[in-house]
């Protein structure tokens, strides 16, 4: 069509814009929880396991799990991939989940075989353009792929039908 379509600019059409919106705030509006599967096949929920806070209440200090949630709907909804950096403790504990922008992260396999994520932070939030690209060991990341041809990265739904929207 001629129209320059990408995800940011998608979110200008009502449209794209509620559908999102829906999907993203009934996903986090559902409680997420911990269980601890018992002996007998029955479960409970597990409120004194390191991951029930981060995942039921606050994944990072600047985050609600509602707010995480619905960021990574958002993510998964258009760019087709979800990522967040676990962060840990000295004892390499799970302390926290801080979403990555899909649009800068990227799965790679490093030379050795294994799976790493590429992704660019900014250096300095107060500056638009200082980035710096760092390798994130997979251990450390939480990816959630959606529709995929090869499971280790999802397709951007934008990107699909980006024709369609720069018609609309």
């Amino acid at each position: 069509s001629g129209v320059a379509v990408n995800e940011q600019n998608a979110m200008q059409l009502m449209a794209v814009f509620t559908a999102v919106r829906i999907l993203a705030e009934g996903f986090a509006q559902v409680p997420l929880k911990v269980y601890r599967r018992r002996s007998d096949g029955t479960r409970d929920e597990a409120r004194d396991h390191l991951l029930f806070k981060i995942l039921h209440d606050q994944p990072n200090s600047e985050m609600t799990s509602f707010t995480l949630r619905e960021t990574m709907l958002t993510h998964l909804a258009l760019w087709g991939n979800a990522y967040c950096e676990i962060s840990r403790n000295s004892d390499n504990e799970v302390v926290g989940l801080w979403p990555l922008l899909p649009n800068k992260t990227r799965p790679k396999r490093a030379k050795t075989g294994a799976l790493v994520y590429v992704t660019q932070i900014q250096k300095d939030p107060s500056a638009s353009s200082a980035s710096e690209e760092i390798t994130l060991q997979a251990r450390n990341v939480l990816h959630v792929p959606g529709l995929s041809f090869d499971g280790m990265k999802g397709l951007s739904v934008i990107g699909t039908v980006r024709e369609g929207i720069g018609l609309a």
